[in-house]
């Protein structure tokens, strides 16, 4: 992502590859309350698909960390999926 507001395109390349890899759909998303996630266009995308959008509150240091290692977790499975189709394909 090269700029903070391209969140909603990037959030529809993920869902998508997750119902295409695991016919499977995201039910509830986590995120931050920041202003990226909070676009009348991400929302209207989550009600669209029936995603629900729980927002953590802003600068509370423990929902923060909690926040972090999701994302540190949805990050390293991301890394598996790639490194897995990388050398499934050779």
């Amino acid at each position: 992502m090269k700029d903070q507001f391209e969140v909603l395109s990037v959030f529809k390349l993920f869902h998508k590859e997750i119902l295409t890899q695991f016919s499977s759909s995201i039910k509830i998303l986590c995120s931050g309350n920041v202003l990226e996630y909070m676009q009348a266009a991400f929302q209207e995308y989550c009600v669209l698909f029936d995603i629900i959008h729980h927002t953590t509150c802003a600068h509370i240091l423990q929902q923060n960390s909690v926040a972090k290692r999701k994302n540190h977790h949805l990050l390293d499975i991301a890394h598996v999926i790639i490194y897995l189709t990388l050398h499934v394909l050779l």
